[in-house]
């Protein structure tokens, strides 16, 4: 829509634009204006018009959505008891409504899916996220689908235009975790994190709050990069939700969870490709148990740095969050010629909670490990050189970067963040969210660079002995590096970082003491 109030002062252009695109809304049948109580600050209450509202939310420089759906009634879903045996509860009947999205920002309508007709809108929208839904069934996550492929985060290049996005609630919107994490995702992991940024969502004439639109896991150029004989799969604890979608077990685990596809998509999940993509699934799992060389099925670098991930997070979810992993091609001729990778860290809900976590690791890290390959793979001395490794090459920026990214985007949109607290009365100020992640990791980063070696029985020092005469310093596949004197500082060698076996040798040629130690 063209914006003929630009020669207005820009409070009135924005209340002017925002009440044509009221009444277009309104004229299509689907929102009621009406007049609503509004807490604006602790002290005064004052009564606005719902044009009113929009006008102070669409001027900010994050979006405004605003939903209108054909029938007028918001998405809904109902639960679903697990079978026996399975803990989550899930959703259902959470079927997409057609409707119309108006996106408007900074005091402009930045994008319109049409007005309704009959039958048809621009766009679908349904609810998503299934413990998130459930225990907020008031404002709930959703996914959008747009008819036509638009980017909803204006970014400068064409190419970004997509359908598929998700609106993340209060769980993500709160606090800034989730921007924390994708920030910490994209530094630890050097690959593909979804974009996020703040909203406000209006559904049918009602405020639900802040909100994050963010890119979901899903293939493409600028998502997970894969090629069309690649795959992503999830193992995913809601399997059993869609009775009719394809899925598979997991050699080593019952069947509590089982692996979905992201893509292919299921109704073109032949029984071929079906076993193409579990075989070698299930080979990498063979391998794992049978301690043989992963690093032919997986990379394993992308595996530590996963759970690196989460370790900085504190994550205290059972299943470690979302389980992505994905393959960008899968030859069947030559099946090896790429490894398997984690994907994006996903689902920030039960991050950087002290208070649960504690001093310790994630959950997936510790007693939860076992219901994924962490627990044999903690046991695996490249794996653990990995971990180490990659804790090593972003521990002493960890702090800085982090708290200046973050920070910029709450300076930036502060007044946004905190007028929509006031409206919903739910949230942190922006600083209160800065402060939290600030105090978070400075406490965080400290405890494991001070508990790093634990991961794995590394030993940081290599103090001497009185009965050794030499001691050996060797590679992780037992080759002789050199032979030093016993109460040689390791740490003060020509040796470069990384990790090492050491041997204490005795007057006899005997091995007094062996180990392994980090050298920083």
């Amino acid at each position: 829509m063209k914006n003929y109030t630009h020669d207005l002062p820009k409070a009135a252009s924005v209340w002017l634009l925002c009440l044509f695109t009221v009444c277009q809304m309104a004229h299509a049948g689907g929102l009621t204006l009406s007049r609503t109580s509004l807490s604006i600050s602790s002290d005064e209450v004052v009564s606005a018009t719902f044009t009113d509202t929009i006008a102070q939310l669409a001027a900010f420089n994050i979006p405004l959505f605003i939903v209108t759906t054909s029938d007028g009634k918001d998405p809904t879903f109902d639960t679903l008891e697990p079978p026996p045996g399975i803990v989550p509860i899930g959703i259902t009947n959470n079927e997409y409504c057609r409707a119309r999205l108006v996106m408007l920002m900074a005091g402009d309508t930045v994008y319109d899916s049409g007005l309704l007709a009959a039958d048809t809108a621009g766009m679908e929208i349904k609810v998503r996220g299934n413990a998130t839904a459930r225990t907020s069934p008031e404002a709930p996550p959703y996914r959008i689908k747009l008819d036509q492929k638009f980017d909803l985060f204006q970014r400068p290049d064409s190419t970004f235009k997509t359908k598929s996005y998700v609106l993340l609630n209060r769980f993500a919107s709160n606090g800034a975790v989730y921007h924390v994490a994708n920030i910490i995702g994209e530094m630890v992991r050097e690959d593909w994190q979804p974009d996020i940024c703040y909203c406000n969502l209006i559904m049918n004439g009602r405020y639900l709050g802040l909100y994050c639109l963010s890119d979901p896991v899903k293939e493409g150029t600028h998502h997970v990069n894969i090629t069309q004989s690649g795959f992503i799969v999830e193992f995913d604890a809601y399997w059993w939700v869609d009775p009719e979608a394809v899925s598979f077990e997991s050699l080593l685990f019952g069947g509590g969870q089982r692996f979905t596809f992201k893509y292919p998509d299921i109704d073109y999940v032949q029984e071929a490709r079906l076993e193409e993509i579990s075989s070698y699934v299930h080979g990498f799992e063979q391998a794992l148990v049978d301690s043989g060389d992963i690093a032919e099925w997986i990379d394993i670098e992308s595996y530590a740095r996963w759970l690196l991930c989460h370790d900085i997070l504190g994550t205290v979810d059972p299943a470690g969050s979302n389980l992505f992993m994905y393959k960008t091609t899968l030859d069947p001729a030559n099946p090896q010629s790429t490894k398997m990778k984690m994907g994006p860290i996903w689902d920030f809900d039960a991050c950087m909670a002290q208070q649960v976590v504690g001093d310790d690791w994630s959950w997936i890290h510790r007693e939860y490990a076992r219901f994924f390959y962490y627990e044999r793979l903690l046991q695996r001395s490249d794996f653990q050189t990995c971990f180490i490794n990659n804790w090593e090459r972003v521990s002493s920026r960890l702090y800085d970067e982090v708290t200046d990214s973050i920070g910029k985007v709450l300076e930036r949109e502060s007044e946004a963040i905190n007028v929509s607290r006031h409206l919903s009365g739910k949230g942190n100020t922006a600083a209160e969210r800065l402060q939290r992640i600030k105090d978070w990791l400075s406490h965080r980063i400290e405890w494991i660079d001070d508990n790093i070696m634990t991961v794995s029985g590394i030993e940081n020092v290599v103090g001497g002995l009185s009965n050794a005469v030499r001691l050996d310093v060797l590679d992780l596949h037992g080759r002789l590096l050199c032979q030093t004197q016993p109460n040689a500082d390791l740490n003060h060698t020509t040796l470069p970082r990384g990790c090492y076996l050491f041997r204490f040798i005795g007057q006899d040629g005997t091995i007094i003491k062996a180990g392994k130690f980090l050298k920083k």
